[in-house]
């Protein structure tokens, strides 16, 4: 044998495979870990999203009244009269919404604004009051809402 230094063919193939291997992995767990954070921030922003609408909608019920007296009294719709007497109302609509999603509006003395985040699909907002319609006999009770809300993110496409 002869004192040749460096490494055989063979050697080089074998330091090539561990090497890609080794690349292939890490990059399969960074894909995994961005694909999770992405997902974690989109639930993230839903629940933020549902957090502020059921606040708004809380804080509004507590500070006025159901407003029964709407002639368009639908389960998709919540119609409240503040302290003042001004008429609010909450709805899905497609009209004004980012990227032409359906989304929440609130709608007060006549200025109409979205009140969920862009890229978040408002697929179902349904709204039971209870009692069903004004009685005398809970004049004195706060009537009670029970809100059923099927969100979805929807990530902006570039």
């Amino acid at each position: 044998m002869r004192g040749n230094k460096g490494f055989t063919l063979i050697e080089m193939m074998v330091a090539l495979s561990v090497f890609a291997l080794l690349i292939t992995s890490i990059a399969g767990i960074f894909l995994m870990v961005s694909r999770s954070q992405r997902t974690t921030i989109a639930k993230e922003k839903l629940l933020t999203d549902a957090r502020y609408v059921l606040d708004t909608i809380t804080s509004d019920m507590r500070t006025g009244t159901v407003d029964y007296n709407v002639s368009s009294m639908s389960p998709h719709t919540l119609n409240i009269k503040d302290e003042d007497g001004v008429a609010i109302s909450y709805q899905t609509t497609t009209s004004g919404c980012v990227q032409s999603l359906t989304c929440l509006i609130r709608g007060s003395g006549g200025n109409v604004a979205p009140i969920t985040s862009a890229g978040v699909l408002v697929n179902e907002f349904v709204v039971s009051v209870i009692p069903s319609m004004s009685s005398s006999s809970v004049r004195n009770l706060k009537p009670a809402a029970k809100i059923r809300m099927i969100m979805r993110y929807q990530a902006a496409k570039i």
